[in-house]
């Protein structure tokens, strides 16, 4: 996140003329902001442009795990409060978020343990060492995970029957999608150009079937749809920081 940052804070200070352009998950501008007070900018420095991509995430299990799905493994969960450890990619990431909002919502006490990334705790779940972990589809399908549930607001064509988290009745946030950002100020006819550019190559063959080999969604929003997200993110990623006391 520490270069992200540094991106950021270059296209906040850059010319509002369209030509300095970031491409990026919207974690610098959801989450860091609140989070960090030194930094030389604010979500009001930034026009969003476009959405286009979304990472799925999951909870997830490794192959010896004695839970095979979620009812059961919430079951245990409520019972023995705090004995289950589950990974994620570091603190107030978008997956440590999306688990803490989960099991908040679920009323049950997990123990989290971050990680530097996903990787890092691929061996502890096929283990067992890890009993669970916040993961992405292609950890799933390469480690030959077992999802139990999927943290998104439809389920995944690689995993149709795997219930969203919603669907369970604990819809939580994912900040795990990402577009084209530009300065606050940039005309409305540069963002206009740049928002159609960018619809048409979200949807053009070559992008999706990239999206399809990274294992992610080729999702395209507007300017207007995409600031909508965004924002109402923020609102809601405010409320898990305060509680999980990350705020600065």
């Amino acid at each position: 996140c520490a270069d992200l940052t540094i991106a950021m804070g270059a296209v906040a200070g850059a010319a509002a003329d369209g030509h300095t352009i970031v491409f990026t998950p919207v974690t610098p501008v959801v989450i860091q902001p609140q989070r960090r007070k030194d930094l030389p900018y604010t979500r009001d420095s930034f026009m969003p442009v476009c959405q286009t991509f979304e990472n799925v995430f999951y909870i997830g299990v490794g192959p010896k795990s004695q839970f095979q799905d979620i009812q059961s493994l919430l079951a245990f969960a409520k019972t023995n409060p705090g004995k289950l450890r589950y990974g994620h990619s570091g603190m107030a990431g978008g997956p440590h978020l999306a688990g803490a909002e989960f099991w908040r919502k679920a009323g049950v006490q997990l123990t989290d343990i971050p990680y530097p990334g996903e990787a890092a705790y691929a061996a502890h779940l096929l283990t067992g060492e890890l009993d669970i972990g916040i993961v992405t589809t292609n950890l799933v399908l390469t480690q030959k995970l077992q999802p139990l549930a999927v943290i998104s607001s439809e389920r995944e064509k690689a995993f149709p029957n795997v219930p969203t988290a919603g669907e369970l009745g604990y819809p939580s946030v994912s900040v795990s999608y990402g577009g084209l950002l530009v300065r606050a100020g940039t005309p409305a006819a540069v963002v206009s150009t740049l928002e159609a550019a960018c619809r048409e190559v979200v949807n053009s063959p070559g992008y999706q079937d990239i999206a399809v080999k990274q294992r992610a969604r080729a999702r395209y929003l507007d300017h207007v749809a995409f600031s909508a997200r965004i924002d109402a993110d923020i609102r809601s990623v405010a409320g898990i920081l305060r509680e999980l006391k990350l705020q600065q």
